[in-house]
């Protein structure tokens, strides 16, 4: 199937958004030549071409309890305002096919540089601290009972509970670094599983 006659319903935010008439509504995505178009309920469009793309963003957030969020953030050329897009919650649809088509036309016209996966560095630096804030501080604790006990075992405890703590802090803060990809196949890390398409 043509990538051209794929869809997906989006959300649509942000001031570039706005100047389409289209900022906190609804309307439905499809990838156009090297474009990626929007139209929305009341005859809308906004028109995304690859070729006035400066960089774009693509990544998901999931958790236990709250369905998978998929949404991708697209800076045009000459402008500090971004687009954020976002597929509809519970509803993929075409997403990942889509997005990553309009990302292969980015990549193509732009270079592959210009293309990223992964959360802000706002959102690494958050996850850093919640995520990693309540070990550090028992490993801390841990080193402290061991400065002042000054027994082995309790040096022994000190030195696994920092290194366990430095790995914990590495892994989250590598996962939520947002990073440019080497190749279009990174972007299916943020893009939703086979399954959850065409849902």
């Amino acid at each position: 199937m043509s990538r051209d006659n794929l869809t997906f319903e989006a959300v649509v935010r942000g001031a570039f958004g706005k100047a389409g008439g289209l900022a906190g509504g609804i309307g439905t995505a499809r990838l156009e030549g090297d474009s990626l178009r929007i139209a929305g309920e009341k005859n809308q469009e906004l028109v995304v071409p690859a070729a006035q793309v400066d960089c774009m963003r693509i990544v998901h957030f999931s958790g236990s309890r709250q369905p998978a969020i998929y949404e991708a953030r697209i800076w045009p050329k000459g402008g500090s305002e971004s687009l954020l897009v976002m597929a509809a919650p519970r509803r993929p649809g075409d997403y990942g096919a889509v997005m990553k088509g309009f990302a292969g036309h980015v990549a193509d016209l732009e270079g592959i540089d210009r293309v990223m996966r992964g959360p802000s560095l706002r959102t690494a630096i958050v996850n850093l601290l919640l995520a990693g804030g309540s070990v550090t501080l028992l490993a801390a604790g841990i080193v402290l009972v061991a400065v002042f006990d000054g027994g082995w075992g309790w040096w022994l405890a000190a030195m696994v509970a920092v290194a366990l703590d430095l790995l914990l802090l590495a892994s989250t803060f590598r996962n939520r670094w947002p990073r440019r990809v080497r190749n279009l196949d990174e972007l299916d890390r943020e893009l939703p599983p086979k399954e959850e398409r065409r849902s």
